[in-house]
């Protein structure tokens, strides 16, 4: 058993925290360490009690006992049931002669000091690291969406400690969606030991002036004649990848959605297209003639589907 306070041990006051206890121990432990004092027997004992210290300190139920009853408290007589639950692992970490065994405080200090004393007189070594991971904004079109595309993009990067300009081709496949990140592997800074980071390349669609997206299906208005909603006909559709014909029936109402199956865009994954839906809004022409002015005040105001259908929806609602 560690002879003195715990507390006076690691240099702290009762009252520290976990954290200002841990770091107390971890500095100590650096110190004191059999591995860089080989041979120092004081050096070694003065660690197995800042090791015991810890134990306990870092223990909450051990930590609330022992501000309870002290360590003489937990001392165990050959004869009693059960061993010191804090001279333990110390009994675990002396050898056949006594000696100090390098793993034998593996468990603690794995969490703390991960590999830092490592080889056969514990020489400390620095692990290699990766190079740090990079981000790039990269803005394309829906067009480039519905049929994949391939960008050239420019950026700095670490290459021997110094920022070096890097061109490299992006392969942005069909389907992506905003802030899908497409990662490059290898081509972001360089770490330690020619370990390198990788590039994410981060994708923005920018905004159409047609089509608005939901998922993969686009939308899109569509101005229709007033000819064409009345008598019917056809329009011509645009869309990401050439334009179609939509036949319009005779007495289209405005609003009407159509819907061209495939004609939206296409799964990342592959599996089909969605569809583009065409709301149709009649153009009224701004100026008329006398005649065409004469002919539609011969139409009946209640013969359009709208208002039938407003009109049903009144007599229900009685």
């Amino acid at each position: 058993m560690a002879k003195g306070n715990y507390y006076d041990i690691l240099g702290v006051s009762k009252g520290a925290s976990d954290e200002e206890i841990k770091k107390a121990f971890r500095k100590l432990a650096m110190k004191y360490h059999p591995d860089k004092n080989p041979g120092n027997k004081p050096a070694e004992e003065k660690f197995k009690e800042i090791n015991e210290a810890y134990e306990t300190l870092s223990d909450s139920k051990k930590k609330s006992l022992y501000d309870q009853f002290g360590t003489g408290q937990f001392s165990y007589s050959q004869g009693s049931r059960g061993a010191d639950p804090f001279a333990e692992m110390f009994r675990r970490s002396r050898g056949a002669g006594g000696g100090f065994e390098r793993d034998s405080f593996q468990g603690v200090f794995s969490d703390l000091f991960g590999d830092f004393f490592t080889g056969e007189h514990a020489e400390e070594r620095e692990r290699p690291s990766s190079g740090s991971n990079l981000k790039y904004n990269l803005t394309i079109t829906l067009e480039d969406v519905a049929t994949g595309t391939d960008r050239t993009i420019s950026f700095l990067r670490k290459r021997n400690g110094k920022d070096t300009p890097a061109k490299i081709s992006v392969k942005v496949p069909a389907g992506v969606v905003q802030d899908q990140n497409l990662k490059i592997k290898g081509e972001g800074d360089e770490g330690s030991a020619g370990r390198f980071g990788d590039l994410y390349v981060v994708i923005n669609i920018a905004a159409h002036p047609l089509y608005e997206t939901k998922n993969s299906d686009l939308w899109l208005e569509l101005p229709i004649s007033f000819k064409t909603a009345t008598l019917g006909g056809t329009a011509e559709v645009p869309t990401l990848t050439g334009k179609v014909e939509l036949k319009i029936p005779e007495g289209t109402p405005s609003g009407q959605v159509f819907r061209l199956r495939d004609k939206g865009l296409p799964s990342v994954k592959g599996s089909g297209k969605g569809s583009l839906f065409v709301k149709v809004l009649i153009d009224v022409p701004v100026t008329m003639s006398s005649n065409l002015k004469d002919a539609i005040k011969d139409i009946d105001p209640k013969n359009g589907k709208l208002q039938k259908d407003f009109e049903e929806k009144m007599r229900r609602k009685k």
